[in-house]
This record gives structure tokens, C-alpha cells and sequence, in this order.
């Protein structure tokens, strides 16, 4: 009997434990959730929204030149912030009196890690990279240099995450460990004042500066509550530092009426903020519960900040390409490039239609066209069309005409084929003929011309009229069905079909309309840039912005899934190819994505600016460059063949007991997966991570020598291995301690 009491004492020991936990923590929300905060993934990333307060942060791991202008602006305009500071920054000789004048002068001094670790994926932000013992341990040696100065856990309890990244799972550790987790307010770009005029994401402290009081002229409640992030120190390559202009930003927001606080006067149990609250909903929670309309709404600062901006220095060089199969040189620029069955074919300004078999491009067969066209050529996989005013051209696999067609009008758009069916829009009508016998089947009477190109399910044909106006004609009878006005100015459009229409608008906004019920789903607005394509994969619906956005978005009920920044102009309709899309951009860039995870996975270059968008046949992805010098042209074949690097986050040598984190980038897999070796000094090479679809994993080096790092990346068809050499020490010397620390 006394065994059986000492062990339920001791349960009952541990469920007192548990309750005290849980509560401490419960409460810990509770009091967060009555400051009228913003939490995002569980850091707070604003503070109360009703006044004109703005909380400035520092943060710093090695450089710290900015170290003096910062201090002595603060000084004389008597203002106290937060600096968040790294156990590598604390434990310097150097910058200890900086420190002790930090604390001196009023200012919060709180942690930012040890050792500065990356804690999860930039490319898949809920995967993380590093153990909770890892994590815990980094932070304590943190406190332990804290403690030096005096500071301990219970007065420094907020915590900025290094590389302001973080998950929820970081989140929930923090508060585990009685920590709050803050985070800049998203979309205020003082944050990008560390890049590198090198680097595709670099902001002028100049667009810095214009960002921040532009955000704050247009977007609700200004600046009310943001807490913006200005580094202590950046590298050596930006000659233009931001905090140079820190004054000046402090005038402007001074006379806009704002003050400033430190974190404590909105997160310390003394504040007085307002007891209401906004947070912000994670991912998870949105696909689970869903959107009201109004919270449907997708702001520009929501693809401004978060892992696809934000990138190691290793991964900014990092570049894939495509596999170059075979080019043909053309004289002339081409306008139209496409297939047609076993077939490619591309037709020029000097009116030269070109068709090849892409297996064998010696099979070449040139045709000239001896009229001017309305429009460029387009294809429904049958035939070439081919449009003069009112006459349309049927062309076949031999160049020669198989159909020709007469219309009343002369056509305001290309036409479009079902492979049965032909539709033809004119000024005043839509016409639909037979492919078999070129008959006319019906015509209907339009109210005024069509507005944007013809599109149809099994059952319907959709005509756009005036800006926002959608007709719809059943396609066997050509009778007129209904009429629908959006009231926004339609872009781009195409339908899955009759039940499922998806319309991109002028305005920034994605319509999902029932065209059945004749009612709208759900729409989203993006932003205020023009939607241009609209692309459809199982249940993905991917949107491209003008101002070269990528979305990712849920087609059933709009919830925005993945984003991605295009790096220029997109030029043509983007093209699935295999397990990636790609996207021309630019004036000569074919940029690859990940179609799972929409990461860059390769950037391929044309020797020229682009004559005509890509196409995709079978295995081979086709494009065409034009050489205004040369007057010629060049169509081009690329196949994507598997290629595998393996980067580091920091580069060899380094010393031991430095974390190494190995990110691998791969093209030409399908849905790869990726086992990790290590070959010590002398040693045999072991497999210190099997087989998953994690594409990084994090080495703690304990034992000075040259390593062999290795990755091997398979999927059903393909396998591929690379390795690296990485050099560790047992103690930097000084000349590379100071280059690393300028990396």
C-alpha cells in the first residue's frame, strides 16, 4: 500500500505541475491578449493600434558601426527604444561599454540568441531547423552574457528571433521558457537596411525612408503601434546606411504627431494600453475556419516581409538552369510560338511560318504567308489560326491552308476551338462554326464588341462585354443564357468549367463566380496591381500580378496558400513544365518554381531580350530571343535535367562548435527526398540524416579537420549525389574572424 500511495503522490505532483504550467501560460496570453496587441504566429508584431505611439528596436549580432550616431540621436531627443543583442555581440570586449551606455541611458537590452541561429526554413517557414534543446541552450548562453551586465531573465523577458524568423513551434517554446516573442510590424521595410546594392531585394536608405511615410499616408491607422526594426551595424558593401537618415525619419514622424515608447510601456503588467484585441490569423487557422469576406483581403505589406524575400547570402547566387537541347537560328523577329500535336512551329514579321518536329529538328519546313495578319497565330492543337480582318486560316501540320472562313465583321479577338467547334468574335456578333465542314452553326448579337478573348467550359461559351460585363451563350444553340456585371474591370479570365469561373480584375481582385447559380463564390482583393494570368492546377489557383507577384490560393474558397516576388515584368503566360512553373520575366529571364513549396528552384538566361513567350512540348520547353542589332532570332529547346548544390550558411573555415546549416536546392525531381552524409578526417562517411523530404539539416562540428559534406537527392526515376569540402578549426584567426564578421 505505501508503494502504491508513493506513486500516486507523485502523479499527483506532476498534474500540479502541469496546471501551474499551463496556467502561468494561460495567463501570460491573457494579459497579452488584453494590450491591444497584433500577434502573428505567436509573436507580437504590433503594439496598440489606437495611438500615436511607435516602438523602435535595434538589433545586432556582429557589426555595430552605427553604434554611436544611433545613441547620440536617441540622447538628444530623449527617446528610449529596444536593443536586442546576440551572446557573440555581448561577450566582445569592445562593445561592453556600449552596452553599459545602453542601460545607462534607459534603454531595454534583451536577447536576439547566442549564436544568431536560423530557427527554421526561409522556404518552408514551419519547418524547424533546430532541436528544442538547441534552442533553449542558445538562449541561456544568451542570458549568461546578459547576466554580466546585470540583466536577467525576469527584466529582459522579450525576445526578437535572429533573422526576424521564426514558426509557431519557436513561438510556443519561447513561452514555455516564460518569454515573449516580438517581431517587426510587417510591411514597414526599415528591416531591409541590411542589403547589399548586389542583393535582387536591395532598398536605397532613400526608398527606405519614402516606404515608411508612404505606408503611413495610405494605410488605416498610419504607423499607430508598429514596431520598426533599424540594425546596429550592416555590411561593408552598403555604403548607404539607414540609420545616416535616422534623424530625419524621427522629424517627419515627430511632426506627423507620433511618440515613442519602449516594448515594456505596452507589454509590462504596468501598461495601460486599451483592453481590446486583434490578432492576426495564422495559415492553419484560415484554411481550417475559414474567411469572412472582409477579413478576405490580402495587403500589399502581406508579400513584402517573410520567407520568400528573405534569403541567406549563400542562396542570392545560388541559381539553377535549364538544360540547353538545341537552338535554330531565324531571320527576322518571331511573333507567335507553339505546338500542335507532334509539332512546333513559330511564324516571324517577314510572314515566314517555320514548322519542325522537335525530336528531329532537321525536318524543317518554312512556308511564306502572303497576308497581313490582325492578330498573332494561335493553335488549338489541330490547326494554325490565322486571322486578316474578316477572313480566318485553318492551317494543318503542312503549312497548307485546310480551312477558310468569312465573317460579316471584321474580328476583335483571336478565335478560339473546342477541336469541334471554332468561335469567332467580331465587332457585332459571335459566330460559331463547325470544323468539320466549316459551316456556320449560329450567330448571336452582341450588345457591343467583345472586350477580352472568348472562353468556354463543355456547356458554355463566356464573352466579355464593356469593363466588367460577362455574357453567357450555350454553346450547342448559341442562344444567350444571361448577362452578369462584376462592376470591376475584368483583366484576365478563364473557367474549369461551368460551375467553376475564376476572373482576375484591373483593380487587384480574384473573382470566383458560380456560373451555374449565377453568383459570385468568394473574391479576394491582392493589392491594387492588375491581375494578368490566371492559371489552374488541381486544386491551386495561381495568380500573377503586374507588379510581379506570384499567389498561391486555395480555388474552393480563395485562401491564400504560398506568394512569391517574380524579379521583373512578366512578359508571357507563365507555363507549368514538369514540377515546376515557369515564369518569363524580365526582359530575358525564364525564373523556375517549385510548383509544391513555390521556391526559385532555376533562372535561366537568354542570349537575347524575349521575341515570344515559351511553350511546352512533352519534355521540352520552347522560347524564342530576338537580337535587335542582328535583326535575327532564336528559338531555343531546354529540358530540365536533375541538378542538385549544396550550400552553406556560413562559409569554411569555421570553428568548432559553430552550427553549419546545409540547405540543398534541386530541379528535375518529382516530389525528391534528401539524405544527408558526413566523411570525417580519416574517417568512414556516415549518413547522419535518412531519407525525408526536409531539403536542410543543421551540422554542430565538435572536432577540427577537413570534412567531405555530401547530399543525395532521389525520387522514382532519377538519383543524384554531390559533395563539398568544409574546412574547421579549432579557433578562427583574427584577419577571418573580422571577414566573417563582415559577411
Amino acid at each position: 500500500m505505501a508503494g502504491k500511495e508513493k506513486i500516486v503522490n507523485i502523479l499527483i505532483l506532476i498534474l500540479v505541475f502541469l496546471t501551474n504550467h499551463i496556467f502561468s501560460q494561460s495567463v501570460k496570453k491573457t494579459e497579452l491578449a488584453g494590450k491591444n496587441l497584433t500577434i502573428s504566429y505567436g509573436a507580437v508584431v504590433r503594439g496598440p493600434v489606437d495611438k500615436k505611439e511607435i516602438a523602435l528596436i535595434f538589433s545586432a549580432d556582429t557589426l555595430r558601426e552605427g553604434r554611436e550616431k544611433i545613441l547620440e540621436t536617441l540622447q538628444k531627443r530623449n527617446i528610449r527604444s529596444s536593443f536586442f543583442l546576440t551572446g557573440n555581440f555581448l561577450r566582445t570586449e569592445e562593445f561592453k561599454p556600449l552596452v553599459e551606455r545602453m542601460m545607462a541611458e534607459g534603454h531595454y537590452v534583451g536577447p536576439h540568441s547566442d549564436s544568431h541561429l536560423l530557427y527554421c526554413s526561409l522556404q518552408e517557414r514551419e519547418k524547424t531547423l533546430v532541436s528544442k534543446k538547441e534552442f533553449i541552450s542558445d538562449l541561456e548562453k544568451d542570458y549568461e552574457a546578459l547576466k554580466a551586465f546585470g540583466v536577467n531573465k525576469k527584466e529582459a523577458p522579450y525576445f526578437l528571433p535572429p533573422y526576424e524568423w521564426y514558426n509557431e513551434e519557436i513561438a510556443g517554446w519561447a513561452a514555455e521558457a516564460d518569454l515573449v516573442l516580438i517581431n517587426p510590424t510587417p510591411g514597414i521595410m526599415t528591416v531591409a537596411d541590411f542589403t547589399t546594392p548586389d542583393m535582387k531585394n536591395y532598398l536605397s536608405s532613400k526608398d527606405i525612408l519614402h516606404q515608411v511615410l508612404e505606408y503611413e499616408k495610405n494605410q488605416p491607422g498610419g504607423l499607430n503601434g508598429c514596431i520598426m526594426l533599424i540594425h546596429l551595424g550592416t555590411a561593408a558593401e552598403r555604403k548607404d546606411k539607414f540609420y545616416d537618415r535616422l534623424n530625419e525619419l524621427l522629424d517627419q514622424l515627430i511632426t506627423l504627431g507620433y511618440r515613442f515608447v519602449t516594448l515594456e510601456e505596452w507589454l509590462s503588467p504596468s501598461g495601460k494600453a486599451k483592453p481590446t484585441v486583434q490578432e492576426t490569423t495564422k495559415e492553419k487557422k484560415n484554411q481550417a475556419g475559414g474567411f469572412s469576406q472582409k477579413r478576405r483581403e490580402y495587403r500589399p505589406e502581406d508579400f513584402t516581409t517573410g520567407g520568400s524575400q528573405r534569403q541567406t547570402k549563400a542562396e542570392e547566387f545560388f541559381e539553377l538552369s535549364l538544360t540547353l537541347v538545341w537552338e535554330v537560328p531565324v531571320d527576322g523577329r518571331v511573333t507567335a510560338l507553339g505546338t500542335m500535336g507532334d509539332m512546333v512551329f513559330w511564324i516571324t514579321d517577314n510572314n515566314k511560318l517555320s514548322i519542325i518536329q522537335p525530336k528531329d529538328i532537321k525536318t524543317l519546313k518554312q512556308v511564306f504567308l502572303e497576308k497581313s495578319l490582325s492578330f498573332s497565330p494561335g493553335t488549338d492543337g489541330r490547326f494554325i489560326w490565322l486571322v486578316e480582318k474578316n477572313l480566318v486560316f485553318g492551317l494543318d501540320k503542312s503549312g497548307q491552308v485546310a480551312l477558310r472562313i468569312v465573317t460579316d465583321h471584321p474580328l476583335t479577338h483571336k478565335p478560339v476551338s473546342d477541336g469541334q467547334h471554332l468561335f469567332l468574335p467580331t465587332e457585332k456578333s459571335i459566330e460559331a462554326f463547325s470544323l468539320g465542314d466549316s459551316q456556320l452553326l449560329w450567330k448571336n448579337e452582341l450588345p457591343s464588341a467583345p472586350a477580352g478573348e472568348v472562353f468556354f467550359s463543355q456547356e458554355v461559351v463566356f464573352v466579355p462585354i464593356g469593363p466588367s460585363k460577362l455574357i453567357a451563350i450555350e454553346k450547342n444553340s448559341g442562344k444567350t443564357l444571361y448577362e452578369y456585371d462584376f462592376r470591376e474591370p475584368i483583366s484576365t479570365a478563364f473557367c474549369l468549367d461551368r460551375r467553376n469561373v475564376f476572373m482576375g480584375t484591373d483593380t487587384g481582385k480574384i473573382i470566383s463566380f458560380d456560373g451555374r447559380k449565377r453568383r459570385i463564390r468568394w473574391q479576394v482583393k491582392t493589392g491594387s496591381q492588375r491581375l494578368e494570368y490566371l492559371l489552374l492546377r488541381g486544386k491551386e489557383l495561381y495568380a500573377f500580378t503586374s507588379g510581379g507577384l506570384m499567389l498561391k490560393l486555395n480555388r474552393k474558397n480563395g485562401h491564400l496558400l504560398k506568394w512569391q516576388t517574380i524579379p521583373g515584368r512578366i512578359f508571357s503566360k507563365p507555363q507549368f513544365f514538369q514540377e515546376a512553373l515557369i515564369v518569363a520575366c524580365s526582359d530575358r529571364m525564364l525564373v523556375g518554381f517549385d510548383i509544391k513549396s513555390s521556391q526559385k528552384t532555376s533562372v535561366t538566361v537568354l542570349p537575347f531580350a524575349f521575341a515570344s513567350g515559351p511553350c511546352v512540348w512533352e519534355d521540352i520547353l520552347v522560347v524564342s530571343s530576338y537580337s535587335s542589332q542582328d535583326e535575327k532570332s532564336l528559338v531555343q529547346a531546354y529540358r530540365q535535367e536533375p541538378q542538385v548544390r549544396l550550400i552553406t550558411s556560413v562559409k569554411s573555415p569555421q570553428a568548432v562548435g559553430q552550427r553549419v546549416v546545409l540547405t540543398v536546392q534541386s530541379a528535375g525531381f518529382n516530389q525528391p527526398k534528401y539524405e544527408f552524409f558526413v566523411k570525417s578526417p580519416g574517417g568512414e562517411e556516415r549518413l547522419v540524416r535518412r531519407a525525408s523530404r526536409i531539403n536542410s539539416w543543421t551540422w554542430l562540428p565538435v572536432k577540427p579537420g577537413k570534412y567531405e559534406l555530401s547530399v543525395r537527392v532521389f525520387d522514382k526515376k532519377n538519383n543524384k549525389k554531390v559533395s563539398i569540402d568544409y574546412n574547421i578549426v579549432l579557433k578562427l584567426e583574427k584577419k577571418e574572424e573580422k571577414e566573417k564578421a563582415n559577411e
